[in-house]
Parts: structure tokens; sequence; C-alpha cells
């Protein structure tokens, strides 16, 4: 549970469609957000893993995206949720994997 009593998975959840709906609206939030990340990653490398961790208290978890997945990991000790990742996040994962957003890729 978070401080405002929300589970932590519907927070996720409310943050992934928040980030837009097509993969350029995901594109663009994560570039006015200032995120980077390494194409074909699943953890912190990830963009959206990174987007949040940033946004949520997640230091504690270990959130995990693999390649080709269509939901996030979330495992905090040994209990883990699959949360499904929106349409629009999973497309833009596939592209970004595609290097089709290169100014979103870290340096």
């Amino acid at each position: 549970m978070s401080a405002n009593g929300e589970p932590l998975a519907e927070q996720i959840k409310t943050l992934l469609r928040s980030m837009g709906r097509t993969p350029e609206e995901v594109a663009d939030c994560l570039w006015l957000a200032a995120i980077r990340g390494v194409p074909r990653r699943d953890a912190l490398a990830n963009p959206v893993v990174r987007f949040l961790h940033e946004r949520l208290d997640l230091w504690r978890c270990n959130v995990t995206i693999a390649a080709g997945a269509s939901t996030v990991a979330l495992s905090v000790r040994d209990a883990c949720v699959e949360i499904p990742l929106p349409l629009a996040v999973r497309d833009f994962l596939v592209r970004f994997d595609e290097r089709l957003y290169p100014e979103l890729e870290a340096l």
C-alpha cells in the first residue's frame, strides 16, 4: 500500500495509462520527463521502468518488463504481481526496441 492508501499495482496501472493513448504520446511523455533508456533491457535501463521508478516509490521493489512482454512484473519480497501494459505502452516498447526513438536512448 502507498501513503495515500491506493494499492501500488493500481497506482502503476493509472500511471501507465496516463503516459498516452499512442506510442508517440508515450514517447513524448518520456521525452518531457527527461527519461532515457537502453533498447531491449528489462529493468532500470528500460525507459518505462525508469519512469515508474521516478514517479512512484518503487526502490524497494523489483520492477521488470521483459522484451516483447505484455505485462510489468512487480516483485515485493516473496510476492509477484503481473500488471498489464496498455497497448500504447506495449507498442512504444516494441518500437523503442527496434530503435525507432533514438532521441530516447541513453548515451
